[in-house]
């Protein structure tokens, strides 16, 4: 019979009797403790099984924001493409306003020329001829122009029109008119240097017009001062239909 009456005659038996620990376990133990090991080892297997899932879960998100990135990328494109047909657009309804202005500039200037007599008669003048291009230039070339810019000459032989008149005493003169929607200082600038050059290659007064719908404020001074003259274009002569 085996006897106990020390810790380490308990050690000694259960060193000696292996298959009596269990029991021991259990009698010393409660349930919960005893069943940690095996909860232990389903709590393990039930984080990895949750892992495996999350890096799943994960792999799938990656995929959806590559292909996120894609799409971004290709909207990005599409954007850039949508943006260059729109400035191409804007170009050519620049290009077709332009186009458009410049035929209606060039009507009201076509039907400014049929008014020429109409202009020399209100500024007390009679019209005699329209002083063509090629009478124009003639003049440049008979003249010396060594002082005057050349973008000066090319604006005068290129005047919108020029016409020859004769006073009430019948006394030689010029009108040199420059025509616009809205005559503004360069309008302004263009006829008086006009008179100018004329007067100077003629030695006949020459007189500066604008023939506009409108003027801009900032000429009226010349006008009301009478350095320059003013015929107003109606509305229908810049837009015919």
């Amino acid at each position: 019979m085996t006897t106990i009456n020390t810790i380490q005659d308990f050690l000694r038996v259960m060193d000696e009797h292996p298959e009596w620990r269990e029991e021991v376990r259990v009698r010393l133990l409660s349930r919960e403790l005893l069943e940690l090991p095996e909860k232990f080892a389903a709590f393990v297997a039930e984080m990895q099984e949750f892992q495996k899932e999350a890096n799943q879960r994960f792999d799938r998100i990656e995929s959806r924001q590559d292909e996120l990135a894609a799409r971004q990328d290709e909207f990005a494109t599409r954007q850039d493409e949508f943006a260059a047909k729109q400035d191409e657009f804007a170009a050519a309804v620049k290009r077709m306003d332009t186009n458009l202005s410049d035929m209606k500039g060039a009507f009201a200037v076509d039907r400014t020329v049929r008014s020429a007599g109409a202009i020399a008669l209100l500024m007390n003048l009679e019209r005699v001829a329209d002083v063509g291009e090629e009478a124009l230039i003639r003049m440049t070339l008979s003249n010396d122009i060594a002082d005057i810019p050349d973008g000066d000459i090319e604006s005068f032989r290129g005047a919108d029109l020029v016409i020859q008149a004769v006073n009430q005493d019948g006394a030689d003169c010029y009108i040199a008119v420059e025509v616009s929607y809205t005559a503004n200082r360069r309008d302004a600038e263009r006829a008086t240097r006009h008179a100018a050059l004329l007067t100077r290659f003629t030695g006949k007064p020459a007189y500066p017009v604008v023939a506009a719908v409108e003027v801009d404020r900032r000429i009226r001074p010349l006008l009301r001062s009478g350095d320059l003259t003013w015929h107003k274009l109606h509305t229908k002569l810049w837009n015919p239909h």
